[in-house]
């Protein structure tokens, strides 16, 4: 539903991935969600069916 309400294709959550605000991701225990906000410490904020989530990305 998150996923279809965006409009963008889902991209597997990676540690290693960098992500953008807008972006539909899929985590392996979280599911589904879209990136909400991208802070510059490397860390996204992702909207989650079970509420926000904070992650890394974009690690070399």
């Amino acid at each position: 539903k998150l996923a279809a309400s965006s409009g963008k294709e889902t991209q597997a959550y990676t540690p290693r991935t960098t992500f953008q605000s807008g972006d539909v991701i899929k985590h392996v225990k979280f599911g589904i969600g879209i990136v909400e906000e991208v802070r510059a410490n490397g860390k996204i904020i992702v909207l989650f069916r079970e509420g926000e989530r904070m992650l890394i990305h974009a690690m070399s």
